[in-house]
């Protein structure tokens, strides 16, 4: 039976996690161990077992990932990751491979991770459930960022989406980036009008004390909304570094906030994906632990 269990792949993600980021050693070896990471998740999104052997490229492999809901995406990310890796396990190529390869390479790698959010919010609505949305909040911004923007591709008309999409932007490239991106999009985002239903939505995800306030202040459109909250917030971000930025520095507020109670599937599935995310890295910055949750819901990021 081909089952995937986090637990079996503890000690392979470390060591795969370690020559990948961690380990002093060749370009060529970080490339080729980013390869090994990529074969990990692939064995993780089909549900094989160690038992199970594979390799990336296969027909066996190829034609159980055209059958995977957005497969386009996943193998947009593994075709450009072996652009890099494959040079790397042969000798045709007598120039080693440079550090723009292995940033380009570790590209793929986050595009690869990015498909797991992806494909679990695809089958359960983004915004729906406040707990989940508080706790993907947990994962780096970048992992955010491609997620939220493929997410919008596919609909571009749940605000949940669009507002944090935009937050993220704000975070990873400041505020001029997110205005560009609001007035981009600004024909599709009039469009969108708020009512005091939709922003009591809001309010359960922010929490109640911000309640009224939203309330309060509704805008007209999710323009207006956006912009709103960017000039609002510019200064929280604009040239401040944030929390956290990497799979290392977000690792300690995932371990003290991120478990959901498994009260249900789509939490139990949601705590299986982040804990796979998490496999093999290592806590940075665990002097200064703040409770981000103070800030996600005094800003809804």
């Amino acid at each position: 039976m081909n089952v995937f269990s986090n637990e079996d792949y503890v000690l392979l993600a470390e060591d795969i996690i370690h020559d990948s980021f961690y380990a002093n050693n060749s370009i060529s070896g970080k490339i080729q161990a980013e390869r090994r990471c990529a074969e990990l998740i692939v064995r993780k999104v089909l549900c094989l077992s160690e038992s199970k052997k594979i390799t990336l490229g296969s027909k066996d492999i190829s034609k159980k990932i055209s059958n995977l809901p957005h497969h386009s995406f996943l193998e947009k990310a593994l075709d450009g990751l072996r652009i890099y890796a494959d040079p790397c396990s042969h000798t045709d190529r007598p120039i080693p491979p440079s550090n723009e390869d292995y940033e380009k390479s570790t590209e793929c790698l986050l595009d690869l991770f990015s498909y797991l959010p992806i494909r679990y919010f695809d089958k359960y609505e983004f915004g729906k459930n406040g707990p989940v949305m508080r706790a993907f909040s947990l994962l780096p911004p970048i992992i955010r960022f491609k997620t939220l923007d493929y997410l919008f591709s596919l609909d571009n008309k749940n605000v949940f989406i669009i507002d944090r999409l935009v937050l993220v932007i704000l975070k990873t490239k400041g505020s001029e980036k997110a205005i560009e991106w609001i007035d981009y999009h600004k024909n599709e985002l009039m469009l969108l009008n708020i009512s005091e239903n939709l922003y009591t939505k809001f309010a359960q995800l922010v929490g109640a004390e911000n309640s009224k306030r939203i309330i309060d202040e509704l805008p007209k459109n999710m323009y207006e909304l956006c912009k709103e909250k960017i000039e609002l917030l510019r200064s929280e971000f604009d040239g401040k570094k944030s929390m956290y930025s990497t799979f290392e520095e977000a690792f300690p507020y995932y371990i003290n906030n991120g478990h959901l109670e498994e009260s249900s599937e789509e939490n139990r599935e949601f705590n299986d994906m982040m804990e796979f995310l998490y496999l093999g890295r290592k806590a940075n910055n665990t002097d200064k632990l703040e409770d981000p949750f103070v800030i996600i819901k005094m800003i809804g990021v």
